[in-house]
């Protein structure tokens, strides 16, 4: 996973290098469940401007920490996915 993590995919998708969290919305779905609506600022190695969209994060509730239930269109993106499959939309 590392390596793949900001580098060009064979595709010709753009270079992931950061991204940047600028506005959520939590959303809880039960007691150990939550969606969070995220503007997101992607900024990628070879171009100039920004992409910025919205992404869907699901999390589960583990003791007392809140961890991913599954990867978001954020981390597709990191690991050279110029369009994030569907299935990271929906919930797990």
């Amino acid at each position: 996973m590392r390596a793949s993590i900001g580098v060009r995919p064979r595709g010709g998708a753009p270079a992931w290098r950061r991204t940047e969290l600028s506005e959520q919305k939590a959303v809880a779905l039960g007691d150990d469940r939550a969606r969070v609506t995220a503007t997101v600022v992607h900024r990628f190695r070879d171009r100039r401007q920004p992409s910025i969209e919205e992404d869907v994060i699901y999390l589960d509730r583990v003791g007392d920490r809140w961890l991913l239930a599954k990867p978001s269109a954020t981390f597709y993106r990191a690991v050279g996915y110029g369009d994030p499959p569907l299935r990271s939309l929906v919930p797990p």
